[in-house]
């Protein structure tokens, strides 16, 4: 399977790959939650998909719905910011503040996938992004394998 994690870490999709379907889901939840607390990004509907990470329940497609709808509405203001960087208006942290957040909303919308190794990838590529910091994912990946029995 290609994956974006490719580009950053071909080592972590190795890994990735051979686990099984139960620490796949781990591996992405853990990757979302850290993105999410480390980029201090607060919002009621990351609070409702991170929940139904945890308890895998049936209500993870309409938590990733609404989560995909902030992770959009994030990008835009990221645009909408780096326009105003363009001309002279805003910061470049600003700019990379809203872009690390938008990519935190998209680690938890992809740690929702129904597919539990599109999960996993996806989400560990998003918060790699969101955190500038592949050691802390590499961590966060390394503690939720081992965590497993």
């Amino acid at each position: 399977m290609t994956s974006r994690l490719s580009t950053v870490a071909v080592d972590l999709v190795h890994q990735l790959e051979s686990l099984p379907p139960g620490v796949l889901r781990l591996v992405a939840a853990d990757a979302a939650s850290i993105a999410v607390e480390r980029t201090q990004l607060a919002d009621p509907r990351l609070r409702l998909g991170l929940e139904a990470l945890s308890a895998s329940d049936s209500g993870m497609a309409s938590a990733r719905r609404a989560v995909e709808q902030l992770t959009q509405e994030l990008d835009e203001r990221a645009w909408d910011i780096q326009e105003l960087v363009d001309a002279g208006a805003a910061s470049e942290e600003a700019y990379v503040e809203a872009f690390r957040q938008a990519r935190a909303a998209a680690a938890v919308g992809y740690a929702l996938n129904p597919d539990p190794r599109t999960a996993a990838l996806e989400s560990v590529y998003e918060a790699q992004a969101a955190l500038v910091d592949l050691g802390a994912v590499r961590m966060a990946v390394a503690i939720a394998i081992a965590s497993q029995p």
